[in-house]
């Protein structure tokens, strides 16, 4: 049992972050409920016994086939102990700006209140630029509706407890694309859902799929862009440098 003062601590946190891996070479995708959400130790495939900011969730690293709902059912799990109003999921080539996103929190989420906020936020996707056209089978499920790109998401507490329960009776769909059905989970709540679309104004920075991309957005700065005059939005042209508009994000 935490003390009154750890309690406290976590919740003047404005924001808590950890890397995710599966940490269990021999598990399964994803979370078998009745298990232990995080790996023992003694079966974890990477060495972390030194790193205090990551977790070896009980499943076997994988992409699109179930880490991303498992991470969620166990940040499900802590939402009372550390005072969550949000939880998010980014993807590894992902560099945020931590005073955007703070100012984001600050000026555009609303916070806990009695009535549950229902949010679901993003870069808003559709069943055309999930490649309907082309794979109109594999898109089916989002015809109609709206899910998030896999860059960065992020659920309120009352959608992140509902996935949890929802998969209790469903296994994660293996798809090629984790944000589409993980969108799928998120439209089974059975009440109106608020949206938030980021696009076209980013406070993070996508594609970064080398260690030369990474430096040369954190290395110059842009990464700390400030909101503009308004404080509404990103400037978009802020944050981008312009080897990395070359590079082809998406």
């Amino acid at each position: 049992t935490r003390s009154n003062n750890q309690r406290d601590t976590y919740r003047s946190c404005q924001i808590i972050y950890t890397f995710v891996i599966g940490g269990n070479s021999g598990g399964p995708n994803e979370h078998v409920e009745g298990t232990p959400l995080l790996a023992p130790p003694e079966l974890s495939n990477l060495s972390i016994n030194n790193e205090s900011d990551v977790i070896a969730l009980n499943i076997k690293e994988n992409m699109n086939k179930g880490k991303t709902p498992s991470w969620f059912n166990y940040a499900s799990e802590r939402l009372i102990d550390y005072g969550i109003d949000y939880v998010s999921k980014v993807d590894l080539d992902t560099l945020i700006s931590i005073p955007q996103l703070l100012a984001f929190v600050q000026e555009e989420l609303p916070p806990r209140a009695v009535t549950p906020p229902r949010v679901y936020g993003g870069v808003m996707m559709d069943f055309e630029s999930c490649g309907g056209q082309f794979w109109p089978t594999r898109c089916q499920p989002v015809k109609g509706k709206v899910y998030m790109s896999g860059q960065f998401y992020f659920l309120s507490y009352d959608l992140v407890r509902h996935q949890a329960i929802w998969r209790t009776n469903r296994t994660f769909k293996e798809r090629k694309q984790e944000d589409m059905a993980f969108g799928v989970r998120v439209w089974s709540y059975p009440h109106p859902i608020k949206l938030i679309a980021f696009n076209p104004r980013l406070f993070w920075e996508h594609g970064l799929k080398n260690e030369t991309l990474w430096r040369g957005v954190y290395n110059n700065g842009h990464y700390k862009g400030a909101w503009n005059v308004n404080g509404s939005h990103i400037v978009n042209s802020i944050f981008k440098p312009p080897e990395v508009i070359a590079s082809g994000l998406r």
